[in-house]
């Protein structure tokens, strides 16, 4: 009896951190220094993919500080690793209502569905049932644990 609690026990606390584990787990980053920005990165991975792996950094403009950005999404993961929802648009949805639905904010909102989301054309993104990602615990941060360094080249 006691064996099987144990073997409960360990069952549970795996399941626990496999849950907390979910997000964008990285296989290859770079660190940006202060002034530099994301534009230098596109011979590592596309815009659309650098926005959507790093949804809390704004690569719009030129880092303030050192900064990690990820390249690469670790393979090893499944999507339901990730633990993304979608969310089909609908008539009368705003940017600013989803993302207070989706706890988190428009910027955010919109890099993680860069390429997808145009907050001034929700009437038409309703009509052709266009479907973004988000968080459902609204945590956009990137796990950087088994990531490698990578050079900018």
């Amino acid at each position: 009896m006691k064996l099987f609690n144990l073997s409960a026990l360990v069952v549970f606390f795996i399941c626990v951190a496999h849950t907390f584990a979910a997000g964008i787990h990285c296989a290859e980053h770079v660190v940006l220094k202060k002034g530099q920005s994301c534009s230098s990165l596109t011979k590592l991975a596309r815009t659309k993919d650098i926005y959507f792996m790093n949804p809390l950094i704004n690569c719009d403009k030129a880092m303030t500080k050192k900064t990690t950005i990820c390249v690469d999404r670790d393979s090893y993961y499944s999507d339901e690793d990730f633990d993304f929802e979608y969310y089909e648009i609908k008539k009368g949805d705003t940017c600013e209502k989803l993302a207070m639905q989706f706890n988190t904010t428009v910027d955010v909102l919109k890099r993680f569905n860069y390429g997808v989301l145009d907050c001034n054309n929700m009437k038409k993104l309703a009509k052709y049932g266009t479907e973004i990602q988000y968080r459902r615990d609204g945590d956009y941060t990137v796990n950087f644990e088994n990531s490698t360094l990578v050079k900018v080249k």
